[in-house]
């Protein structure tokens, strides 16, 4: 709530950050960045969201900047009830915004009765930068990522080198570049985003993520847990990374995705669906990469109808994601539907044709460092 619209950004990443100080805490269930902005800028009933995402309380409020300047209104409403369990409003100033945070989620657990643990108080006080304008690079940065935008991920990388210039012991900015390139590098969009070759685009993902490495933070560690599920056979190391990202954020739909990805790599697919399904009970409006995991479960399971269903409404919601259109060919195949597969390898093509660099019996690993 500001006359300035370009500090909506900020407000956003306040409120992610709140949702993720939350989720840290064991007891309690909490819902989502992604499903949880779908209700932004809608007038919403109060018991209607919580019936829909299957919670009793619901958090709502304000951030307004101006300047150096913040004020945060929060109130927290008992959806069976509609009565108003807790509300307050704090005032400070940029560099106190970490302050700020801290007492909003620490007025909730003390309404909500939570029990803290040792370990549950540190993850709530740890601050990762003390640097205010690194903060707000790297809120800028994400936004720009969250977009899923390829051409907006040039700038995304240059805010987060940007916050790590201003405190380079930013773990979490040195996490997140290395999440924007593996993302770049998973879809085929190196060229697109950067302009640089495929080979670039992994050394300095892998340059970020060692000196993310160097002080982990949950995102770290989920990273970690996809690096070793997508370029290498360890599939133990993927899962004791995913295990740490687990025992860091429980309630974070990413950590849930990554032990899933560390899984598949395990051939356990049983068990990896499970994670998946977590996933998508905490973040009900989760992103096509969730269907593209199930699916991937689900054909190893050898349920290739129920793979080819999940596939078909991956690529319907995201016609750039190449590999989808990989796998449903190979769905397809096993369904003895060759002109579906033979459709679904055109619309791939990019991918195909790099596969096609170097043959494969589909248990190898292509040029691009992806299993297929």
């Amino acid at each position: 709530m500001s006359d300035d619209k370009q500090q909506e950004y900020f407000a956003d990443g306040m409120t992610e950050d709140l949702i993720t100080d939350l989720s840290k805490l064991s007891e309690l269930f909490v819902v989502a960045r992604n499903t949880v902005f779908t209700y932004k800028g809608r007038a919403v009933k109060v018991h209607e969201v919580a019936e829909e995402l299957g919670v009793r309380y619901v958090l709502e409020g304000s951030v307004r900047r101006s300047g150096d300047q913040v004020r945060i209104n929060a109130q927290l409403i008992d959806a069976l009830s509609g009565g108003h369990v807790w509300a307050e409003r704090y005032d400070g100033v940029m560099d106190d915004v970490f302050a700020l945070q801290d007492e909003v989620t620490r007025g909730i657990v003390k309404e909500l009765k939570v029990s803290l643990s040792i370990k549950d108080d540190a993850a709530i006080s740890t601050a990762e930068t003390a640097d205010s304008v690194a903060y707000d690079l790297f809120l800028r940065g994400w936004e720009r990522y969250q977009s899923r935008d390829p051409l907006e991920y040039s700038s995304a990388i240059d805010f987060f080198e940007r916050a790590i210039d201003k405190d380079p012991g930013f773990s979490r900015a040195h996490a997140a570049l290395t999440m924007v390139y593996l993302e770049i590098i998973k879809r085929v969009w190196w060229r697109q985003s950067l302009g640089i070759h495929y080979y670039q685009a992994v050394e300095r993902a892998r340059l970020a993520l060692r000196r993310a490495r160097q002080n982990p933070v949950a995102l770290t560690h989920q990273i970690v847990a996809e690096w070793y599920s997508i370029f290498s056979d360890r599939a133990r190391l993927a899962i004791e990374a995913a295990e740490l990202a687990l025992e860091l954020n429980p309630n974070h739909p990413a950590s849930h995705m990554a032990m899933a990805s560390a899984l598949l790599k395990d051939s356990r697919p049983k068990e990896a669906e499970e994670f998946i399904r977590t996933a998508m009970r905490l973040n009900p409006s989760f992103p096509p990469d969730y269907l593209v995991s199930l699916a991937q479960a689900q054909f190893q399971l050898g349920n290739y109808p129920d793979a080819a269903n999940s596939l078909e409404r991956a690529v319907a919601q995201n016609s750039n994601d190449n590999w989808a259109y990989v796998y449903l060919a190979a769905t397809y195949g096993k369904l003895g539907q060759r002109q579906k597969a033979q459709k679904s390898v055109d619309s791939g093509q990019f991918i195909a044709r790099r596969c096609r660099l170097r043959p494969c019996n589909g248990s190898c690993h292509c040029e691009l460092g992806f299993q297929v």
